[in-house]
């Protein structure tokens, strides 16, 4: 079995499995600088593989892909910065739905609180969110769900937090008021019990 030294680290392999992680380590372990060269091939294949799962009808591999090359461009710019390439809100202007505010933690994020949105149930807006986190290429993370509620807006345009989740429990509705209104500054945002 060959040792994990970083003479002996392959990262073409590193970042073709979108391990940005464990490349980002052998770049600081080497005191080398990122390969433009190597991440920009990486780029080129990733596009043609979104575009090709696109052409063919496979939605969330292109969206999984497409996240890859965004983090990939970032890495390449930036390094593995989790300011960058973390969002702290991921919701959609005029989104109606379930909410979830997670902590996203790791070696190389520190710790940190997110609100997700963007399906049905709050354990599968939490699947993804562990999806998307390793999607950007954190391999060492936790994805921990504090509590979750819904969303929509009212008649006087302003964005209702209400409810709870099932699974999960009431979320911090102030935190989560926080998140959105930092996202959507020209909203007022407004939590029920």
């Amino acid at each position: 079995m060959q040792e994990n030294r970083p003479g002996n680290i392959d990262i073409d392999a590193l970042l073709k499995a979108g391990r940005l992680e464990a490349a980002q380590d052998y770049y600081d372990q080497t005191k080398t600088a990122r390969d433009r060269q190597k991440i920009n091939h990486q780029l080129a294949a990733l596009k043609f593989s979104a575009k090709a799962a696109q052409a063919t009808g496979e939605i969330r591999k292109a969206d999984r892909l497409k996240r890859r090359e965004m983090a990939l461009e970032i890495f390449k710019s930036h390094g593995l910065n989790p300011d960058k390439l973390i969002r702290p809100t991921d919701l959609t202007a005029g989104y109606f739905g379930k909410i979830l505010l997670v902590i996203i933690s790791g070696r190389r994020i520190g710790k940190r609180i997110c609100l997700r949105s963007g399906d049905d149930w709050h354990h599968e807006i939490l699947r993804r969110t562990e999806e998307e986190i390793r999607d950007l290429g954190f391999e060492d993370s936790l994805v921990t769900p504090v509590g979750g509620a819904a969303i929509r807006s009212d008649q006087n345009d302003r964005i209702v937090i209400f409810g709870s989740s099932d699974d999960y429990g009431t979320c911090d509705k102030k935190i989560a008021a926080d998140l959105i209104a930092a996202a959507f500054p020209k909203k007022r945002v407004h939590c029920c019990r």
